[in-house]
């Protein structure tokens, strides 16, 4: 019991720390991503893969209608 109460306050005193990390870590990145131009690829590439779900998604729709002409032939 005294262990798990113990550990509580431990985990407690480090979240300042652990959010701090997290907050850096994640400035670190989206400095990085910009200086470099990740953002705008991963964007574009974001676009593209958008693009290509909503072409896949309309695609079998029509592919259904066809086939479905075809077999009232």
């Amino acid at each position: 019991m005294q262990v798990a109460r113990n550990l509580g306050k431990t985990l407690r005193s480090f979240q300042p720390t652990i959010r701090e990390l997290q907050d850096v870590s994640r400035e670190f990145k989206s400095t990085l991503e910009r200086e470099i131009g990740l953002d705008d690829i991963s964007s574009s590439t974001q676009n593209m893969y958008n693009s290509n779900a909503r072409n896949t998604t309309s695609t079998p729709s029509s592919s259904a209608s066809t086939n479905s002409s075809q077999i009232a032939k």
